[in-house]
């Protein structure tokens, strides 16, 4: 069997993550920088980019690579910061020589529509662009607050409109949150055109589940029907654009060796540049 390394070979990216700010405008239950960094206060104006030092350091990693390389922009919210986010774009296209690199954002999806009637560039420049969404209305406000679905569903119209970047549904699961719910949102945008992929993980926590037998019977469930709902796609010559059940099942069609149970993401060779320093 082979390695997925050994299978991309030359294919294979480097991820660079680019902190633009730490600053959020939303309040979800249980942020990664908020378990891992405390009081967002204390760090999120250390974390803001300086777009010529980030942009430079950003250059030497990709030059040090014969590896595709993707640039993705992460926070905080980043389109708090969309002058900064367009500025290292800019530098990057200006200094890169034919270099070979794609552009990626993560955001709540809240500030979309504000950002693209202003900075129209940025979502021009995207190949991808990751949109925090937990599942229905309900689900989704409960564990992200200070975001509203609808006014998100809104923003990826224009998106839509303004960018040819596919879009990732991505879903973090907490305790008290169905798996199903968040397929069956997907399903809906969907339909509407609104997101091409799904992905979805457990969320990061120190704390343990109050209740892991309630969690693991719904989850089982959750993914009992998760299963059914590939299966009648696939009846229907249709695939269901759900990354990590695609993951797999390539790997296993193909012969490579996963080698652990982890997220791929989160596993994924890469570099965080984070208010000037590398991690």
């Amino acid at each position: 069997m082979l390695t997925l390394s050994e299978y991309l070979g030359a294919r294979e990216p480097q991820l660079l993550h680019l902190t633009v700010t730490g600053r959020c405008q939303a309040r979800c239950q249980g942020c990664i920088n908020a378990l891992s960094f405390g009081d967002r206060k204390e760090f999120a104006l250390s974390w803001e980019c300086e777009p010529e030092r980030d942009a430079q350091a950003l250059v030497t990693l990709i030059h040090s690579s014969s590896k595709p390389t993707v640039v993705a922009f992460y926070g905080g919210e980043p389109l708090l910061a969309p002058e900064k986010i367009l500025s290292v774009q800019q530098r990057l296209r200006q200094r890169l020589n034919g270099n070979f690199v794609r552009f990626m954002l993560y955001t709540n999806g809240e500030l979309i529509r504000s950002v693209a009637s202003k900075f129209p560039r940025i979502f021009k420049d995207l190949w991808l662009v990751s949109v925090s969404i937990d599942g229905s209305e309900e689900q989704h406000e409960r564990f992200r607050k200070g975001t509203k679905l609808a006014r998100i569903k809104e923003n990826l119209k224009v998106l839509r409109k303004c960018s040819s970047a596919k879009v990732l549904m991505w879903s973090t699961l907490r305790e008290g949150a169905l798996l199903r719910d968040c397929v069956e949102e997907f399903l809906r945008l969907e339909a509407q055109g609104l997101v091409d992929y799904f992905f979805w993980h457990l969320i990061e926590t120190d704390e343990p589940l109050r209740s892991f037998e309630t969690f693991f019977q719904a989850y089982l469930e959750d993914l009992y029907f998760l299963f059914e709902l590939y299966l009648t796609r696939l009846s229907e010559r249709r695939l269901l654009p759900i990354l990590p059940l695609n993951e797999l099942f390539f790997f296993l069609l193909r012969g490579i060796r996963r080698g652990h149970t982890g997220c791929g993401v989160e596993r994924a060779a890469n570099f965080d540049l984070q208010g000037g320093k590398l991690f």
